[in-house]
């Protein structure tokens, strides 16, 4: 048996905002599920 594969990818990073991607492959590697996020980047200090 294999396992549950994930794959992400980071799609597009701007100044002050990312976008990004996920994909769920299942044991048969099939895509089962897929996510999409757009995040807000904060510097640190």
């Amino acid at each position: 048996m294999t396992e549950a594969q994930t794959i992400g990818k980071l799609l597009k990073v701007g100044k002050s905002t990312g976008f990004m991607t996920s994909e769920l492959y299942n044991e048969a590697g099939e895509l089962t599920a897929t996510a999409t996020t757009t995040a807000k980047l904060l510097h640190a200090g």
